[in-house]
């Protein structure tokens, strides 16, 4: 004969059977409905945000006799730096770097741990009248802590350049990762423009391969990072192009102008952070995501033989990236709509 558990309801009384079962069976729909609104909620804030942190720095890795004074040690010294950083999880998911011409300055890509990397537009070419092959590559590399999922490059029009930058093979290059927490991809653009406060106008034209490239390969259902050293400030007409060219903000001037939601780290000014900078990171969300700085700073300020490890400061930004919330759909009323008094 079985026995009872003593969970098992009391059955003594007439219809009290279908009343107890009745209460417990009400209080496992609520539990599992609380449980469930609980989890879905867990996981829509595992899959609706995210932060992502970018740095884009020009390490300076021209060759000697365009560089006298700077050694090659230093190369080592920011690739430890890095590594530390990516070890500690507090590293930048993403960099842009500029300025990697030479083999000690490319030993920052492999020494930095980084798991990922892609690199931007060699040394060779082509254009309307065939082939050719500059003296140094475009010195661009973007290292990630995700994997690359489809990367490309292109060069500057040959011939669209002015002084050294001629010698190298000047351009343009992007990733797309994807990072857990957001559903949509994220394509992210590095470039190193003309040199020079005097060569202004070159850089408006190098705009036109900037965007032919990014309309070329930015989906609009993609989120947008560009860092880079691109030789211009808000006092630029250049500047101005590019914001046009672009629709983006950079995380500098988000940061200045909304104070109380980004803040600027590492004694870092507005003018480190836009009003002189060169180095900038623009952004830009879809119509499902949206994008926005919470810090921002330049870095990289130690010394190193008396000097920064180049001359150059690093620019980073630690961005929010939060799935829009839809709108409550909208109930009409129609007895508290007071009736027009004039026809449609």
């Amino acid at each position: 004969m079985l026995q009872r558990s003593r969970f098992t309801v009391d059955f003594t009384s007439e219809g009290s059977e279908y009343a107890a079962i009745g209460v417990d069976m009400k209080l496992v729909f609520i539990f599992v409905g609380a449980f469930l609104l609980y989890t879905a909620k867990v996981f829509s804030a595992e899959v609706n945000s995210a932060t992502l942190r970018v740095l884009t720095y020009n390490i300076k890795g021209l060759p000697p006799l365009l560089a006298p004074g700077w050694g090659n040690d230093r190369f080592q010294v920011i690739a430890q730096k890095l590594s530390e950083r990516l070890g500690k999880n507090n590293g930048p998911d993403v960099i842009v770097l500029q300025e990697v011409f030479t083999d000690a300055a490319a030993g920052v890509v492999p020494q930095s741990t980084y798991p990922f990397s892609a690199a931007g537009p060699s040394r060779d070419g082509t254009d309307s009248n065939g082939s050719f092959q500059k003296f140094y590559s475009g010195g661009l590399f973007i290292l990630s802590r995700y994997p690359v999922l489809e990367a490309g490059n292109v060069h500057f029009v040959n011939g669209v350049c002015a002084t050294w930058d001629c010698h190298s093979n000047k351009g343009i290059q992007f990733i797309k990762i994807s990072i857990p927490g957001v559903k949509e991809k994220i394509t992210v653009f590095n470039t190193h423009m003309q040199s020079g406060s005097s060569h202004d106008q070159v850089r408006i034209e190098q705009m036109d391969t900037l965007a032919k490239f990014v309309l070329a390969n930015h989906k609009e259902d993609e989120l947008l990072i560009f860092g880079g050293d691109f030789n211009t400030s808000p006092e630029r007409p250049s500047f101005a192009v590019l914001k046009d060219t672009l629709k983006a903000y950079t995380a500098g001037e988000f940061c200045v102008a909304n104070t109380s939601s980004c803040r600027l780290l590492n004694d870092s000014t507005s003018d480190d952070v836009i009003g002189k900078a060169i180095d900038h990171i623009f952004f830009k969300g879809t119509a499902k995501y949206s994008i926005v700085p919470l810090t921002t700073e330049r870095n990289f300020k130690e010394l190193f033989n008396d000097k920064t490890l180049s001359d150059h400061l690093g620019a980073e930004a630690l961005f929010s990236i939060k799935k829009i919330k839809k709108p409550a759909p909208h109930k009409s009323h129609k007895a508290s709509v007071p009736a027009s008094k004039h026809g449609a």
